[in-house]
């Protein structure tokens, strides 16, 4: 018993010190006034998880032989895809709309969109540790993507470690990164 109240003191005290941020890196929010759509794109490319700063591939390899041990027949790989693919961005889209006057998706046919880049992810362990997601939020013109208008830094965005699997806990991080961006843009664009 003395466990348990132990573990969830400490859950609660690293929640609480655990702070998330977004700023402003460059840019100008003007463009986004009477904007009603924005694209979305999703950028894995520059990924590092772990604090040690593996590449995604590293992790996947590593991941996808701890998975193996447990269940042989599990492909880590094609379940990591359909994440990234689907689950995550469904996640990101479902909050942002639910804190945005503006509509997010994807949809190329938008005047701008914004490429959600993922920097670094530290998975968490259910149960114990939160899930962080630090990730650059950069808003381009769609015709010319080259011309960056706006780009914002979230550090830290959690994904609750009460959550029982990793893939969940990751998706919140999309989920609360969304909602941060939200209510950023909601501050700033008047």
């Amino acid at each position: 018993m003395d466990n348990k109240i132990m573990i969830t003191a400490l859950l609660v005290v690293s929640t609480l010190f655990t702070t998330y941020a977004q700023k402003l890196q460059s840019g100008s929010f003007e463009f986004l006034k009477n904007q009603s759509e924005i694209n979305v794109t999703f950028d894995y490319s520059n990924l590092t998880v772990t604090k040690k700063k593996i590449s995604e591939q590293a992790y996947l390899q590593k991941r996808d032989e701890e998975v193996r041990k447990k269940k042989p027949e599990e492909d880590f790989y094609k379940t990591w895809q359909q994440q990234k693919e689907e689950n995550f961005p469904n996640k990101f889209f479902a909050s942002i709309n639910k804190n945005s006057k503006i509509h997010f998706s994807k949809n190329p046919k938008a005047k701008y969109t914004l490429v959600v880049k993922s920097e670094w992810l530290d998975p968490g362990t259910p149960g114990m540790k939160n899930a962080l997601l630090n990730s650059k939020l950069v808003f381009v013109e769609t015709e010319n993507p080259e011309n960056v208008l706006l780009v914002i830094g979230v550090d830290k965005a959690q994904g609750k470690s009460m959550a029982m699997h990793r893939n969940i806990m990751i998706s919140e991080c999309y989920a609360m990164t969304a909602k941060k961006l939200g209510a950023f843009l909601e501050d700033k664009i008047k």
